[in-house]
């Protein structure tokens, strides 16, 4: 009969199981790799690939970099001063071979210091029988801040001398008395105009708030942003129609009063009424007209209210009603009545007679420790203080504000002075002209993220809320421009030459190029760019966004107290999303990195699981080698009986391990690949003493030799496992940190799911061989204890005892190990404690199974009622 080796079915598993894990670490590391490769392809380019700015101008744009090392831009860039290009460098940038469109963008300037005035429209005045008519008017004002205006006043209308004719009140005979204040006076106005059977009346100044004015090149921004840019198609018209027949005046295109339209213009909304200043003669007579684009999303919620007593309340918000450059009729419904779309004989444009014009500089923020980890901060500076209201030229009762009173603001930013013209009653200028409208996040355009420089929301929170932004424009946050005007239309407005802020490149001849290839093509057109005098050229390609922290130290906190005051100090920490450039390339970069370095550890630490196991195997293996020597067995016929043992285990690691070495795409798995066969090989080596012909009695299995080795090996074994687990997790845990600060970042981290597979079968071959080590250290702990128990007549409490303090000594190797481990580990994160979570949680899980098995030890008995090997009860 022959006889044949007996398959050792626990070794056939774990070399079966460590094969998969090579196959496995080869498979979805480059599935997670190819997985960040395909978020990349679908998010690193945008709508261009190249801003374009003056060679000191990206410093000006930009607030710094993140704790990576990554550029930082406000999504609103070019709605603010900076440093400026000409139209000269422009066509430099055209005449580029590789430069498909280039669009440019320019910050014009900021119109302040208009007064708009609120009026209410009462139909049926009833003057005829009731001449003498008294009003108890409270009038407010309040934003999210609190009360910026609240005064309770009394006037008469007094029609005693009523002409019974239409007009000015004091055309018509008409008198006003009012209690108002000498300091109300720049507040608190009244007057009345008589139309029909109704009356208009005049009543308050609201808040002064401030115009923002950017200027595009409409057909090239369509082209660079596609269909998101249809908005702009109407200021292309307009500009078409300017060129066709010169500039245009008012009563030319609008007729006089707006009776006789050009086709072109009809229908756009600047001759709606309630929406129509240019027309109503309120920038002026023969001024040109240019169009302009509304930013329907401009201004913060500020509620004007009136309670007028006997008649009831009402209220407008500005967020509703303001219009650029002071353009709105300002009408606020009577009391009972809904506020809809104002009538034509309802038009009340109150001219702009005062205003001034200003630069608009960045907020200045300086870096500062950040109070999130891995996320950017800064400390805005305080640079002024402003009031709600507009100063009258020559008012002498305007207070010098302090940030004390009602509606006072706190500035950030540098409006230093301009020239701009828009045209007003008093002197020439520019007429704007509404034609279409946008709203700030609503421009998206398909692709990755770019930072396009006028169409950005407000992002800023402050304790997770909605943080608004100034009125007066100088807030810490970067506002989309309120108009958005041509740069046909710019040069009305400005006499300065070279006003473009930036220039959107994208790079042609991309398609069909992978991302290395596209990203050495946008390079060197970057490069030929700057290679012009006075340009920088920076990089877009690749962009996302994340979180930045701004320390707001001064801040005035408003008050509901209408004869309170507000308290100036410290606001504390707003967030505010930006702009972050080179982002994909750094983030695949760190994500292959970490797919592999994760794949390999899982490698290893299953590989080291294998060498352990040939260890632990070597005392049976010298006995079988032993018996087969006395048989007469050559050592080759030795090896090959033992090998036959775990030949399915074998053949499948092999096949595993060939197939790995073709799919890794990695030289680092290739590595951990050599090094898991090269430790197979030598764990068979040591596990088969071929030359051994001594045969290891039973009862000496359990020498103290075999047990400190057999200690010294499972606290080897115990410490690099607990710390591969803890390294493992701090890594991920790291990555995730740190990528998922930006939205690109967090899309990326699908790209490790692949890799928890590895994770998960390294994780069964710890379960399976950490089972198969517990069982041998029982088997060659057994002998031991019966001998201690019957022949040494030791107790069982001592024995037990005696059987726990191998396992204490080797979570003292472990634990050593594992702190050692630490300090590479530190390099990560400097918080180590996930680290030490997860390596100590292993080590406590190790050593239960160990006291468990240790304590619940006894001696076995036999008789003839108990069968041998069975334990007494």
């Amino acid at each position: 009969m022959r006889v044949g080796p007996r398959l050792r079915l626990t070794h056939v598993l774990i070399f079966s199981l460590v094969g998969v894990l090579v196959l496995a670490g080869a498979v979805l590391g480059r599935l997670g790799v190819s997985r960040a490769g395909e978020i990349l392809e679908d998010s690193w380019r945008g709508a261009y690939d190249i801003l374009v700015t003056h060679e000191d101008g990206f410093q000006m744009l930009s607030p710094g970099q993140d704790p990576n090392g990554l550029a930082l831009i406000d999504d609103n860039y070019a709605a603010q001063s900076s440093r400026v290009i000409g139209f000269d460098q422009l066509e430099r940038i055209d005449a580029i071979e590789t430069v498909e469109v280039a669009a440019p963008v320019a910050f014009i300037g900021r119109v302040a210091g208009a007064v708009p005035w609120m009026f209410f429209t009462r139909e049926g005045h009833n003057l005829d029988e009731e001449p003498i008519q008294d009003y108890e008017i409270t009038w407010s004002v309040a934003d999210e801040n609190g009360i910026v205006f609240e005064r309770t006043n009394t006037v008469r209308i007094d029609a005693t001398r009523w002409t019974g004719e239409s007009g000015y009140y004091t055309d018509i005979g008409l008198s006003l008395i009012n209690d108002f204040e000498p300091p109300d006076r720049h507040i608190l106005m009244f007057q009345a105009v008589v139309s029909g059977d109704d009356i208009v009346l005049m009543w308050a100044q609201g808040p002064t708030v401030a115009t923002t004015i950017a200027a595009v090149d409409p057909v090239r921004e369509q082209e660079l942003i596609g269909e998101a840019a249809d908005f702009l198609q109407p200021l292309a018209d307009f500009d078409e129609l300017v060129r066709e027949r010169g500039s245009l005046s008012r009563l030319e295109a609008l007729g006089q009063f707006g009776s006789d339209i050009l086709p072109e213009l009809e229908g756009m909304p600047g001759t709606e009424a309630g929406n129509r200043p240019a027309v109503h003669l309120k920038f002026g007579n023969e001024r040109p007209l240019i169009g302009y684009v509304r930013n329907t999303d401009a201004y913060p919620s500020t509620v004007l209210s009136a309670e007028i007593a006997g008649e009831g309340a009402t209220q407008v918000d500005y967020a509703d009603i303001m219009r650029p450059f002071n353009g709105g009729t300002y009408a606020m419904p009577w009391p009972g009545e809904e506020y809809g779309p104002i009538e034509e004989w309802q038009e009340n444009y109150v001219p702009d007679t005062y205003y001034s014009a200003t630069r608009l500089y960045p907020a200045q923020l300086t870096p500062v420790d950040s109070p999130t980890q891995g996320q950017a901060a800064f400390e805005a500076r305080m640079l002024g203080i402003y009031g709600p209201f507009a100063p009258w030229p020559g008012a002498w009762d305007i207070d010098i504000p302090t940030g004390r009173g009602l509606g006072e603001e706190i500035s950030y930013r540098n409006p230093s002075g301009h020239h701009l013209t828009v045209g007003t009653n008093l002197r020439d200028g520019a007429a704007p002209f509404e034609v279409s409208t946008f709203t700030p996040g609503d421009v998206t355009t398909p692709g990755g993220y770019v930072p396009l420089g006028l169409y950005g929301p407000n992002t800023a929170t402050f304790e997770g809320e909605p943080f608004p932004p100034s009125r007066q424009g100088l807030g810490v946050t970067t506002q989309a421009p309120s108009a958005i005007v041509s740069f046909d239309g710019a040069a009305e407005l400005t006499p300065q030459e070279d006003i473009i802020s930036a220039v959107r490149v994208r790079v042609a001849g991309l398609e069909g190029l992978d991302n290395d290839a596209a990203l050495t093509r946008i390079n060197d057109t970057a490069q030929a760019i700057r290679r012009i005098n006075g340009l920088d050229a920076t990089v877009v390609s690749g962009a996302t966004t994340q979180q930045a922290n701004i320390w707001v130290p001064v801040f005035a906190h408003g008050t509901t107290d209408p004869q309170g005051s507000q308290s100036v100090g410290e606001l504390g920490w707003i967030q505010q999303e930006f702009g972050t450039l080179g982002v994909a390339s750094w983030t695949a970069a760190l994500t292959n990195t970490t797919v592999d370095r994760v794949a390999s550890a899982s490698l290893l630490l299953s590989s080291l699981f294998v060498f352990v196991l040939s260890m632990l195997a070597r005392q049976e293996r010298r006995t079988t080698h032993a018996l087969l020597a006395s048989q007469g067995w050559s050592a080759r016929q030795r090896l090959g009986w033992t090998l036959r043992e775990e030949w399915p285990g074998l053949a499948v690691f092999g096949a595993a391990s060939a197939l790995a070495l073709v799919i890794a795409g990695d030289p680092l798995i290739r590595i951990s690949i050599f090094v898991a066969i090269a430790v197979l090989i030598l764990g068979l080596i040591i596990a088969n003493p071929v030359r051994s012909r001594r045969i290891a009695p039973g009862e000496r299995l359990g020498t103290r030799a075999q047990l400190a080795g057999l200690t010294a090996a499972e606290g080897v074994s115990l410490g690099i496992t607990a710390a591969a687990i803890g390294g493992v997790g701090m890594i991920i845990d790291w990555y995730v940190r740190l990528v998922s600060q930006t939205r690109l970042g967090a899309a990326m981290t699908q790209a490790l799911l692949p890799v928890l597979g590895s994770i998960l079968v390294a994780g069964a071959v710890v379960v399976v061989t950490t089972a198969v080590t517990a069982r041998k250290s029982r088997e060659a702990t057994s002998a031991r204890n019966e001998f201690a128990y019957w022949s040494l007549g030791r107790s069982q409490a001592a024995i037990r005892g005696a059987n726990l303090r191998p396992a204490l000594a080797g979570v003292v190797i472990a634990v050593i190990i594992v702190l050692i481990v630490r300090i590479y580990v530190s390099g990560y994160q400097a918080d180590e404690t996930l680290y030490l979570i997860l390596a100590g949680g292993w080590i406590l899980i190790w050593l239960t199974t160990r006291a468990v098995s240790a304590l619940r030890w006894t001696p076995i008995v036999e008789s003839a009622d108990t069968q041998p090997g069975q334990h007494a009860g």
